[in-house]
């Protein structure tokens, strides 16, 4: 008896593919358009304001007026990235600054060595770990008074904190501790 297999038929499956996130600067670029849109849909206004025995401007609710509608051109769509990094000159340098610093003290092998020193020093205190860091970065930001500069902070103090044992959150927190 002779028995005639044939090759199995492949099934062919179609792959779908996976949700990605588009690039960045797609992002960007599409909240840049959508706020552009915006000044065109939404009408301009303000409320009247007042101090509190405090200090703090709160609104008056009930005092909404319409303003002098501010409809950007397209000129100010297109310059908005050059002169938003033109305010931002002194975050941008310090952060071209502190990734500069980063990569000396990781290719000197002094970041490594910084952070098996302190890891040891602290070995069975960990928790010190959290005011020790805390203090010299929230005098430096409220000194400098760049408080979104103590983002930069957070590749120096992630290697220091998972190695005592906590996780990238507390790093977060840490560099974000003047806040």
């Amino acid at each position: 008896m002779e028995v005639n297999i044939s090759p199995v038929s492949e099934v062919k499956v179609k792959n779908k593919k996976k949700f990605q996130l588009p690039h960045v600067y797609v992002i960007l670029f599409i909240m840049m358009a959508l706020g552009f849109l915006a000044t065109y849909l939404v009408p301009s206004g303000s409320f009247q304001r007042a101090e509190t025995a405090t200090g703090a401007k709160v609104i008056i609710p009930g005092t909404f007026e319409y303003g002098n509608n501010v409809n950007l051109t397209l000129f100010d769509f297109i310059f908005a990235i050059p002169n938003g990094m033109v305010q931002a000159g002194a975050i941008i340098f310090g952060g071209l600054m502190m990734g500069g610093l980063v990569a000396v003290l990781d290719k000197s092998g002094l970041l490594p060595l910084g952070v098996r020193k302190i890891a040891s020093l602290l070995q069975s205190r960990t928790i010190l770990v959290v005011p020790i860091l805390m203090t010299p970065i929230a005098i430096f930001t409220n000194i400098t008074g760049a408080m979104e500069m103590s983002l930069l902070y957070i590749p120096i103090i992630v290697p220091l904190v998972i190695k005592m044992g906590f996780d990238r959150f507390t790093d977060v927190r840490l560099s974000w501790s003047v806040q």
